[in-house]
């Protein structure tokens, strides 16, 4: 009977095997592996097809066996493609992840207390960045008049020294742009602020800047003292 042959036959069952195998591969551990053992599961089925006496005593063996191969390799790609959606070699490439938007940006002001006399406040103004800035060129923008402005980046016990500073203010003094080579402004080194004004001043925005070319600026020297980098504005 046929069906003693096709339950019977061993390559009946090496067909049935590496379908097994294909399920077991796919798709987490190998989608290669799984397309292989499709391919191998085909081969026994056209040695299992050959070899079934009603296909060899047909009157057209050939054709009979280039028929029923086709069929099975149809289903065999279509359960490929239900075990493994996408073909070996076809998923798309990993993307690195998306760089951090650059932004600077005031963290938090805090009163601390001047140390400069005849000026009544001091505002210490922590600035954060999302990306290392290298030169850093910021532009810190307040409501009232700086008098003398300091600044520190925050290496916790690491202690870093300035270089390349330098330092220009706006003709109306509430704009005061900070440059700096050295140290690196990055997101793990905030940079510290202390604004002393003869008000209460507030810091309102910062941005990374170059001062216009057409600003009218009081142009000052900015100095290193004790790995801080002091901007002595003074009247002008």
């Amino acid at each position: 009977m046929p069906w003693d042959y096709v339950l019977d036959h061993p390559k009946v069952a090496g067909f049935v095997s590496f379908l097994a195998f294909a399920a077991t591969f796919s798709p987490r551990a190998s989608v290669v592996a799984s397309w292989i053992c499709l391919a191998v599961a085909w081969l026994f089925a056209i040695a299992a097809i050959n070899g079934w006496p009603q296909v060899r005593n047909a009157a057209r063996p050939r054709l009979y066996l280039a028929l029923s191969s086709s069929a099975v390799l149809v289903l065999l790609v279509l359960y490929g493609f239900w075990l493994c959606p996408s073909l070996p070699g076809s998923a798309p490439p990993a993307q690195p992840p998306p760089l951090p938007l650059k932004e600077v940006r005031i963290a938090h002001q805090r009163l601390v207390s001047s140390t400069l006399e005849g000026s009544l406040y001091a505002k210490e103004v922590t600035l954060h960045t999302t990306v290392d800035i290298h030169p850093t060129w910021l532009a810190l923008a307040c409501n009232a008049e700086i008098v003398q402005a300091e600044c520190w980046v925050n290496q916790g016990t690491t202690s870093c020294n300035f270089s390349g500073c330098g330092s220009l203010l706006s003709k109306d003094k509430k704009t005061i742009w900070i440059h700096f080579q050295e140290p690196t402004f990055s997101p793990q080194t905030p940079l510290i602020v202390t604004l002393i004004a003869k008000t209460n001043i507030i810091a309102e925005s910062v941005r990374e800047e170059r001062p216009p070319v057409d600003a009218e600026v009081v142009r000052d020297n900015a100095i290193c003292i004790r790995r801080r980098l002091v901007i002595p504005i003074g009247e002008q």
